[in-house]
């Protein structure tokens, strides 16, 4: 004859607060993985108040948040300001060095002949904004550091 064991029964209370572990661990997990594009995430050295009013001023932004006020601004502060005054119009590389040029770090000529141009706007030797340009200076693309997890 089987001797049969008897275990206690889990208790609802008990199997609820289980899953509610589960639940909190996969958030804080997914918290974690976007971390470095969100709240948490470095933004690297602060601009200058001289570099954001010039900037402001150059982009015609005085009125945008990003420009009113004494918190400190990082580049990525700039990046829809950018990509709107560039990306809606047809810019050539010397609309974007008029606003952009005391930024610029590096640039290089593909052996296809487009430009690309860097430029560091919190001048701590990394890039901001990269912007490729057509063989004729036709601005083609933008990219921005934190577009790429930087």
């Amino acid at each position: 004859m089987k001797t049969i064991i008897n275990y206690p029964k889990i208790s609802s209370k008990f199997m609820l607060y289980g899953v509610g572990l589960v639940i909190a661990c996969l958030l804080m997990m997914g918290l974690l993985m976007l971390s470095s594009r969100g709240y948490f995430a470095y933004k690297g050295k602060a601009m200058s108040n001289t570099d954001v009013n010039y900037l402001c001023k150059k982009l015609e932004a005085e009125k945008e948040p990003v420009c009113n006020g004494n918190k400190k601004i990082y580049p990525r502060d700039f990046s829809l300001l950018i990509s709107n005054r560039f990306a809606s119009i047809p810019s050539t590389y010397l609309d974007v060095q008029d606003v952009l040029g005391i930024f610029q770090m590096n640039f290089d000529f593909t052996s296809t002949g487009t430009l690309i141009s860097t430029y560091d706007l919190n001048r701590d030797g990394k890039f901001d904004v990269d912007m490729t340009f057509e063989s004729d200076n036709t601005l083609i693309a933008i990219m921005f550091a934190e577009d790429i997890g930087f």
